[in-house]
This record gives C-alpha cells, sequence and structure tokens, in this order.
C-alpha cells in the first residue's frame, strides 16, 4: 500500500489538510506551487512569527476601535 503524499505550503511548509484554500499558519494560496522539498520552503523562525501574530492582532484592535463596521 502506497503511502498518502503530504501536501505541504510552498512559503513555509507547513502540512495542509485537503481542501484548505489557504495555510492556516501563514495564510499562504495553497494551489501555489509546491517546493520539490517541502522543507527547502523559507523557515519561519518562532519569534518572528509570534511578534508578527501579536503586530498584527494590535493593529486588528485599532481597526475594531476606530472603525467597528469596517471589521
Amino acid at each position: 500500500m502506497k503511502k498518502a503524499r503530504i501536501k505541504r505550503c510552498g512559503e513555509c511548509g507547513a502540512e495542509l489538510r485537503q481542501g484548505v484554500a489557504s495555510c492556516p499558519l501563514c495564510g499562504a494560496d495553497s494551489n501555489a506551487p509546491q517546493a520539490a522539498d517541502p522543507w527547502a520552503a523559507p523557515v519561519v523562525e518562532v519569534d518572528s512569527y509570534q511578534s508578527n501574530v501579536r503586530n498584527l492582532r494590535e493593529q486588528l484592535k485599532k481597526l475594531r476601535d476606530d472603525h467597528p463596521e469596517a471589521v
């Protein structure tokens, strides 16, 4: 029996579930070409990623506070 190939994000290498439109980790289009070696995709540093998430959450909070109808 052949083992099913796991589809990975071409941007961050995260495992993608079948039928998702975008990567749950980085948001990249799941239909984008996958790297020949999924682990050759750029590695996202954890501290940098978490810092970006915090910044985005702050921006979203500001948008919600300033323009609640827009979010």
